[in-house]
């Protein structure tokens, strides 16, 4: 009887330092860090053909954990004045936003001649402007997003 009760004591404390090691052992490959660095680029053209992108010159984006642009942000870079950035992410998959894509949602006002379509607006907010796959250190990535040529509103309907 005492040998049984002293084999489950010793399985016990096996089995407890084998699940602190494994909780350890994940907790490293959690927080491993991946250095990404590069230039990012705008474009007014969905082709993205080398004479319609410009480079963002001290611009401010965030990063988002996922691939969707939820509330969770990991960290924001701003771009130098070539374009340049460098940042530092635990690996997994991110999100890049602009600033207006920071701040809580807020819809804009219909006017008698402009009508805001809700959904859309909403779907526009909500999308990356890229997204990235951090999983080993990258040096001089070029990262390009589609923006709409300025005054340009997606979303937006006029009326007479």
């Amino acid at each position: 009887m005492r040998m049984g009760f002293f084999s489950l004591i010793v399985l016990f404390s096996v089995l407890t330092l084998f699940s602190a090691s494994c909780s350890r052992s994940n907790e490293h490959r959690k927080s491993e860090k991946v250095h990404i660095s590069g230039i990012i680029y705008r474009s007014y053209n969905k082709s993205v053909k080398m004479d319609t992108q410009y480079t963002c010159i001290n611009d401010k984006f965030y990063v988002r954990i996922s691939n969707v642009n939820k509330n969770n942000s990991a960290d924001s870079i701003i771009t130098d004045s070539t374009g340049k950035f460098s940042v530092e992410l635990e690996k997994g998959n991110y999100c890049f936003v602009e600033g207006w894509k920071n701040a809580p949602l807020q819809m804009p006002k219909d006017s008698p001649n402009e009508k805001w379509d809700t959904a859309c607006y909403r779907s526009y907010y909500d999308e990356c402007d890229f997204s990235l796959d951090a999983t080993k250190d990258t040096d001089n990535i070029r990262l390009c997003y589609f923006t709409p040529w300025p005054g340009y509103m997606p979303c937006l309907k006029f009326s007479r």
